[in-house]
């Protein structure tokens, strides 16, 4: 995943904000990611050593 790109899923839009090297794994990165559910104003952050699966579709995020 690479920062900038999102994603939607169910009833929510993903976008990737930051990407760094792991600090303990090598060649792995970790994500932080800005959360918004469809309809919403609110954007929560989570972080995530996985890159989203097959069952993410990009997109375009539309969160403000």
């Amino acid at each position: 995943m690479e920062v900038g790109s999102a994603y939607e899923r169910k009833n929510f839009e993903y976008k990737v904000v930051a990407k760094v090297p792991h600090e303990s794994k090598e060649g792995e990165f970790v994500y932080l990611v800005a959360q918004r559910e469809f309809g919403s104003d609110e954007v929560e952050y989570f972080k995530t050593e996985t890159e989203f699966d097959t069952e993410f579709e990009k997109t375009v995020w539309l969160g403000i």
